[in-house]
């Protein structure tokens, strides 16, 4: 096509899916020298700042864990040279959660949050089912643009007032 004054070129960026394809399993990533908490793939770099970044249940995911394992309860994503994404989904596969109190409602467990040069831009919450083995795609909004880093990370939260976590963990894949 031909370009002309009155229809400026627009630069569109493809979209990338992160697979976690060759994410190592638990025991390499305890073995990695470099700590086993970085993982790049398709220009992102993903970090896991508080554990390993492995997969344990489903290879070519990310196990993330809130029960006092060394798996990390989150990752953050950022483009490996630096830039602005748009976040747009991730799937998750739940390994279930157990609060300490069973009459307890199921609260929001999963919180995503979008930053740019100046901070926190967008937020969601989400959550996780408790049915071990379910597929769910997170789909985020428009808010999710512009970003320079985004972090997906469990929720620790007490509802029934005992010190407890809601002891929830999942694998992560697909994210878009």
């Amino acid at each position: 096509r031909e370009h002309t004054p009155a229809a400026p070129l627009k630069w569109v960026a493809h979209a990338a899916t992160l697979t976690f394809d060759t994410v190592p399993d638990e025991v390499d990533a305890y073995l990695d020298p470099n700590g086993g908490n970085s993982y790049a793939e398709a220009g992102f770099t993903v970090t896991a700042p508080n554990g390993i970044l492995a997969w344990w249940t489903a290879p070519g995911s990310v196990h993330i864990d809130d029960a006092g394992t060394g798996f990390t309860s989150g990752l953050d994503f950022s483009l490996t040279g630096g830039g602005t994404f748009d976040a747009v989904s991730f799937d998750i596969i739940s390994s279930g959660y157990d609060y300490i109190d069973p009459a307890a409602p199921p609260a929001d467990n999963i919180l995503i949050t979008g930053f740019d040069t100046n901070g926190v831009v967008a937020s969601a919450s989400f959550t996780l089912t408790s049915v071990i083995g379910a597929l769910q795609t997170l789909t985020l909004g428009g808010a999710f643009r512009g970003l320079t880093s985004l972090s997906i990370a469990l929720l620790y939260q007490d509802p029934a007032g005992n010190f407890c976590a809601p002891c929830a963990h999942f694998d992560l894949d697909s994210a878009t």
